[in-house]
């Protein structure tokens, strides 16, 4: 223990030791850095191998009705489709990190895909039995909307 005289009063403080040194978060730069570099490499790594950029994504996936969910909008969001028929919906979601589904609000059994991040793919299998008008929607943004007009 150290004594500092300071106006008369004495004060004992410890001297810190290495390892209090070590594990302080007030460190040199650089002991903090050689820390979080193996962090750093590995977390590069993942992105790297997670293939996180929409260049390197894979070819859209076959569908009768195919939309873009961007920039908090479907396009188009009016599609036609015939009735009587299976069909797969495409939604190609190029928001990147911005998660969106489609879910068809006015169908037997309210279809929806899972809310994902972007950009991605995702498919949806429906069929329209009845002529008219079917509303579509993202859980989450409620501003995005859309019509398949069924004839």
């Amino acid at each position: 223990m150290a004594a500092v005289r300071s106006g008369g009063v004495i004060f004992h403080h410890r001297q810190p030791t290495a390892a209090s040194r070590r594990a302080s978060r007030w460190a040199p730069a650089s002991r903090r850095a050689r820390r979080s570099a193996p962090a750093v490499l590995l977390l590069a790594v993942l992105g790297t191998a997670c293939g996180s950029d929409s260049q390197s994504r894979s070819a859209a996936p076959a569908g009768d009705l195919t939309m873009v969910a961007k920039d908090y909008k479907y396009q188009p969001d009016t599609l036609k489709a015939p009735v009587g028929k299976d069909l797969v919906v495409v939604v190609d979601n190029q928001d990147r990190r911005v998660g969106h589904n489609i879910h068809f609000t006015t169908l037997p059994g309210r279809p929806l895909t899972p809310i994902e991040p972007g950009p991605r793919y995702q498919t949806l299998k429906v069929r329209f039995d009845q002529p008219g008008k079917y509303a579509f929607i993202c859980d989450i943004h409620p501003t995005m909307t859309g019509t398949v007009e069924a004839s």
